[in-house]
């Protein structure tokens, strides 16, 4: 969270107030609570709470597979969206 510096990215986007834009952001979620230290405790959560507070920043904690990467990028690269259009994504773990 902190060396790539992800929080900011996110405090940046959500300012934006576009809803034409969409932030897709792949994290590696903390393996539990004692593998954080206070100060990335406190960063996690206010990560957390602007992309949860946010409808156009979607956050994937998981390796996404070939056809899903490819539904995200074909539905926007080819305008094939409305506002009630969503992409699945299959549930499937790596």
């Amino acid at each position: 969270m902190i060396r790539k510096n992800a929080l900011n990215l996110v405090r940046a986007f959500s300012k934006i107030n576009d809803n034409n834009k969409v932030l897709i952001i792949k994290v590696r979620l903390p393996r539990n609570n004692n593998s954080l230290n206070n100060c990335e405790r406190i960063l996690y959560k206010e990560f957390l709470t602007i992309t949860e507070n946010s409808d156009n920043i979607y956050i994937f904690d998981r390796e996404l597979d070939i056809l899903d990467l490819y539904k995200l990028y074909s539905k926007k690269l080819n305008n094939n969206t409305d506002d009630n259009d969503y992409v699945e994504i299959s549930n499937k773990s790596n």
